[in-house]
């Protein structure tokens, strides 16, 4: 049909109740979901006023050790990709959705800051691994290139979002061995070693750089949670569960007849 974008959520719901939760959410943007569990389909017609073509959803549902893992596209012409997409997100019952880290971090930066790395930040869930976790971000300049810094549980990444061209560079936790904060008058700026190389990050905004320093060092003074022998499984979140139940319920995305039964099989766990 047209341009292609994707979105990846984490949902803290089993598959079954993310997919009803997202019908449900389909269903109020006129998209008419079809499909079998854990696979939905929808089609929206052209919205002259809101200047949106139509546009062809595709969502896929699987497994994750938070709940479910969801990968949302849109297949559509013009630009309202990602708006659409986060209007699907807006369906979701309160707190079911773990955007891992990404909304917490982007509160830490200024507006300008946000203004400057916008397609940056709208793409930035979309290349992240399924369970890696964002932990500091920066706008900042490497290798001539204005780029979102981002420092994640797993990687130190460059994004820089054209409109016609994308270059992510990173690093492996692994191999940074150090990262270092300048200041000067005219901003801050991060020198860090992977691999034996040295990198520079300059043009970074007054406390940008200073934040992102600070969450590194926490993060390498709290040694790799993998090192430990692997743990046991963690008993399932019964009560927690029941209450996403009792939402989905509330917001009329479950009948009292399915929550009865999916109450009955969570008990029946214990």
């Amino acid at each position: 049909m047209g341009i292609k974008v994707t979105n990846q959520w984490v949902l803290r719901l089993s598959v079954d109740q993310a997919d009803a939760a997202l019908r449900a959410g389909m269903e109020q943007m006129g998209a008419a979901p079809t499909g079998p569990v854990g696979h939905i389909e929808g089609k929206t017609k052209a919205a002259l006023l809101r200047n949106r073509y139509g546009a062809r959803f595709t969502v896929e549902i699987t497994d994750h050790p938070e709940g479910s893992q969801v990968q949302a596209l849109i297949d559509a012409l013009g630009d309202k990709h990602q708006e659409m997409l986060d209007e699907l997100a807006a369906t979701l019952p309160e707190g079911v959705l773990d955007d891992r880290g990404i909304t917490a971090a982007v509160e830490k930066l200024g507006k300008f800051d946000r203004w400057m790395g916008k397609r940056e930040l709208s793409h930035l869930r979309n290349i992240l691994n399924p369970h890696e976790r964002v932990l500091a971000l920066a706008q900042g300049t490497y290798e001539k290139l204005q780029s979102l810094v981002v420092l994640t549980d797993q990687r130190l990444v460059f994004l820089e979002k054209g409109i016609v061209r994308e270059s992510v560079k990173e690093f492996q936790l692994g191999a940074v061995s150090s990262l270092s904060l300048s200041k000067a008058w005219t901003g801050e700026s991060l020198e860090f070693t992977a691999s034996g190389a040295k990198g520079t990050i300059t043009q970074l905004q007054p406390g940008q750089g200073e934040n992102f320093a600070a969450a590194y060092r926490q993060l390498r003074s709290t040694p790799a949670k993998t090192a430990a022998a692997p743990a046991a499984p963690a008993a399932p979140d019964v009560l927690g569960q029941l209450e996403q139940l009792g939402k989905l319920r509330d917001a009329g995305v479950l009948t009292d007849e399915e929550f009865a039964a999916k109450k009955a099989d969570l008990l029946g766990r214990l």
